[in-house]
């Protein structure tokens, strides 16, 4: 059981951050820092503005990537002028330009040029195609056959007054998550199970959602304000947490975005001040233990106003083995060490 959280070291100048490997990967300016616990051990030229991971991969928003096993940067020459989607699944990965790509990662080939989805953007994919989200739909592209195998509009799924969005969806297997919402009447929303494949609604979760959390496989987390909530998908079961008495004496409101679950029954948040004085000011973070309902630990991080940093806030939290990690909008990452 954790017993202490302390603070480990510092990073400045990030502009985007990724953990893996047990490395800390920093870009800023096109140039890429390699961290160990917050210490320098590498850095390399990279002529991108982003960066993802995939495997042991850090992929640019172009053709190219660098091997984190191999420390080198490698060009997919036969992909020039295409654009890397962040969009993959086992060995197959997305690419779009002119036209929309399936590469074949471990055979080194393209398997699928077609035409771009000009009303619908693919958002997942598996084996047999991608799950698009279009303006208040969506549907299953099935890129082997050129054809779109179902759709569901939003309105469609949930009966409302005013059901024209959707919140954010996840893929468990061949199992699509999706949270829909009646932007009219806050109480009726529901996160529905659908086969990717088919169409199929298979169950609809009614009151459940928000920001959908994966996580140790099956499982589902989300977080807002002073509530948490796990849905089982092995079994269907959701169990929710009223934290209420634990956050409100410390005026911690839950983001509904910025939190993690672990497998344990933990959960790392971020949160801001329900103080009306510290509006939009989400620096705190801390943690939770689900199953005695008790706040474990918390701090408020000291963000400074910048030109790039309005509304200094805590934009992202990585936990990696015994680290906790806090990126923030003044470019700078918070690593603190648990034991």
């Amino acid at each position: 059981m954790m017993s202490s959280v302390r603070f480990l070291n510092k990073l400045v100048d990030v502009q985007r951050f990724l953990v893996f490997d047990d490395k800390e990967f920093c870009l800023k300016d096109k140039k890429v820092n390699i961290y160990n616990r917050g210490i320098l051990e590498d850095s390399f030229q990279f002529n991108s503005g982003s960066f993802y991971q995939y495997g042991h991969l850090l992929f640019s928003s172009k053709n190219f990537y660098y091997s984190v096993p191999d420390s080198a940067v490698v060009n997919l020459t036969d992909l020039d002028g295409s654009y890397f989607m962040n969009l993959f699944h086992k060995n197959l990965i997305t690419f779009n330009g002119e036209n929309l790509l399936v590469y074949d990662f471990e055979e080194k080939r393209i398997v699928h040029k077609g035409p771009l989805l000009e009303d619908r953007g693919p958002w997942a994919m598996n084996e047999h195609g991608f799950v698009c989200m279009g303006k208040s739909f969506l549907s299953f592209y099935d890129y082997h056959n050129n054809r779109h195998v179902w759709q569901h509009q939003y309105s469609e799924l949930l009966k409302g007054i005013a059901v024209d969005t959707i919140g954010n969806f996840i893929t468990i297997g061949d199992h699509l998550f999706v949270w829909v919402y009646d932007d009219k009447d806050s109480q009726n929303h529901s996160t529905f199970r659908i086969n990717i494949n088919t169409g199929e609604v298979i169950q609809e979760y009614k009151g459940f959602g928000g920001t959908l959390i994966p996580f140790n496989g099956h499982m589902i987390g989300k977080a807002s304000k002073h509530e948490a909530a796990i849905l089982n998908t092995l079994t269907n079961e959701i169990t929710r947490y009223d934290l209420s008495d634990l956050l409100n004496p410390h005026e911690i409101e839950l983001s509904w975005t910025l939190c993690q679950f672990s497998e344990d029954g933990l959960l790392y948040f971020v949160g801001s001040s329900r103080s009306r004085y510290a509006i939009g000011s989400k620096n705190k973070i801390g943690i939770i233990d689900l199953n005695t309902q008790s706040l474990l630990w918390h701090t408020a991080i000291d963000i400074p106003e910048g030109n790039h940093n309005i509304n200094q806030a805590v934009t992202a939290i990585k936990v990696q083995n015994n680290l906790l990690y806090a990126h923030c909008s003044d470019y700078t990452v918070h690593i603190f060490e648990m034991s």
